[in-house]
């Protein structure tokens, strides 16, 4: 599990007796929590985790203050074909547990949201000097608002093919 936590506090800031900035103008605390797991049985890789997210801040008279938070679980399975390719799924946010993001200083902006991508991976460690990574397969996304009524939500799939070449 990993822990970030972050504060900005900024002191009144003057030039030529002129205040350029009022003080704790911008003070702000975040933390970010994932926890994780992974369990490999042949060729068959699962990988299960939870990311949680927070944001609170007060911003000053010039800016919205920050409140936001973000949750989601997040499930992959990879099996392995053969050496260098992979059949792949993954998913953030389940059935009854949807990805979800809360401001509540916004609240037009809170929505629940659910991707899947399932695609075949094959990979290289030398074309002409060069390692190749080539994913192509099939990505489904929904998500919903809180407000702003359906005309906002949307649920798209996608075809992709991806081509990385590098060292």
């Amino acid at each position: 599990m990993n822990h970030t936590h972050f504060l900005n506090r900024q002191r009144q800031i003057e030039a030529a007796g002129i205040a350029l900035q009022e003080a704790d103008a911008f003070a702000e605390l975040s933390l970010i929590s994932r926890a994780e797991y992974n369990y490999v049985w042949r060729k068959v890789d699962i990988w299960t985790g939870v990311k949680y997210a927070l944001k609170e801040g007060r911003r000053g008279p010039a800016w919205n203050d920050a409140s936001l938070r973000f949750f989601t679980p997040i499930v992959k399975a990879a099996f392995e074909i053969m050496p260098g390719m992979t059949l792949q799924w993954g998913t953030s946010g389940l059935p009854g547990l949807p990805m979800r993001l809360v401001d509540d200083q916004n609240e037009i902006l809170s929505y629940d949201e659910r991707k899947m991508v399932f695609m075949l991976s094959g990979r290289t460690d030398d074309f002409q000097g060069s390692a190749v990574g080539m994913n192509t397969g099939l990505e489904l996304h929904r998500r919903d608002y809180d407000e702003g009524g359906p005309e906002r939500d949307f649920d798209t799939f996608g075809l992709f093919v991806e081509i990385i070449v590098g060292n």
